[in-house]
């Protein structure tokens, strides 16, 4: 548990502009609770803060505690705090304990220190989520269907700030319903947050309105939205009218794209150029009706919609014919 105490003569929380918890002269503590933390921890967090020796006497001494001063507490939960920067320039929070935990320690720490006779307030848990965040992707049950597949590939090379987390690693609910057996919808469940898995932080309260919608975030997720239909609609098998191989710098196609320079060694070379090169010498193969534009992109390394901007260059030329490929259904088995 990680503890900032800070003297005060007075402190406030605020939530859009309205004043959730207010003291006067005390302390206040930001709190963050990372994974591992149990009570014991609470209760030598209670105890050092509590008799912490940084209030001066009448000699101006920093000599009382905040039980000596009969100070108030306001104490705010600030997963922050567990942000680990030694690898990259991203904070990571995997050491930030889950909410659920998080608000069950987080108030069983304010209540311990109550029975010491401290007043204590809390602010919001949660407090400064908001909307902004990571896009956060949750799969499906089985975790490998089309539209786990969808999610994660457009993310990855579509959508700067994403995560992914497994069935019911987040908030959420209907995801269970629609999974559920004898129906067995495969389900993804897409939100944005701030932690690893907690919405933000008026989430079912009033202040979940449309106030805290930022119109730039909301036209980010439904572009996100919008690019996993496209796939869907464009994911297309192929079947080749030809056989062997083709030219392609031949002018009669002229479908040829600059790649890497072939007088280099491509051993290890995982570049944007190599990995195009890599595709032509190899795309041919895919025309023969057993994979479609997903598995080849995914294969590949690249953009579906690039693949199949490409793919399109072979239909104009009469060399191909193409076909939507049909989504898999899982077998359903129901109860009489």
């Amino acid at each position: 548990m990680i503890t900032i105490a800070q003297r005060c003569s007075s402190a406030k929380v605020s939530v859009n502009e309205t004043i959730v918890s207010e003291i006067k002269s005390g302390l206040l503590l930001l709190v963050g609770v990372q994974v591992g933390d149990e009570s014991i921890d609470i209760k030598k967090t209670v105890d050092k803060i509590s008799n912490l020796r940084i209030f001066g006497d009448e000699k101006g001494k920093m000599n009382l505690s905040i039980l000596d001063t009969k100070g108030s507490l306001l104490v705010v939960s600030q997963f922050t705090l567990c942000g680990d920067i030694k690898k990259g320039r991203r904070p990571s929070f995997v050491n930030a304990e889950s909410p659920k935990i998080s608000l069950k320690l987080y108030e069983n720490l304010m209540a311990d220190f109550r029975e010491l006779g401290i007043k204590t307030l809390g602010g919001v848990f949660g407090e400064m989520m908001g909307t902004e965040g990571d896009i956060v992707i949750a799969s499906s049950f089985e975790g490998d269907e089309l539209i786990d597949r969808a999610f994660r590939h457009v993310a990855a090379h579509s959508t700067p700030n994403h995560r992914f987390l497994g069935f019911r690693e987040s908030v959420g609910n209907d995801e269970t319903v629609w999974e559920a057996p004898g129906y067995e919808v495969p389900f993804v469940q897409v939100n944005r947050f701030a932690t690893h898995s907690q919405p933000f932080w008026g989430y079912h309260t009033n202040y979940d309105n449309v106030d805290i919608i930022q119109p730039n975030l909301l036209e980010e997720f439904l572009k996100l939205f919008k690019d996993v239909v496209k796939l869907l609609e464009n994911n297309v098998v192929m079947q080749r009218k030809f056989d062997g191989l083709i030219a392609l710098s031949n002018p009669k196609y002229d479908i040829f794209m600059e790649r890497f320079d072939p007088s280099k060694s491509i051993v290890g070379d995982s570049s944007f150029s190599n990995k195009w090169g890599l595709l032509q010498d190899s795309i041919v193969r895919y025309f023969d009706g057993n994979m479609n534009i997903l598995d080849i992109s995914e294969k590949h390394d690249l953009s579906f919609f690039e693949v199949r901007e490409y793919v399109q260059k072979f239909v104009d030329k009469d060399l191909v014919n193409i076909v939507l490929d049909e989504i898999p259904r899982r077998s359903i088995k129901r109860v009489n």
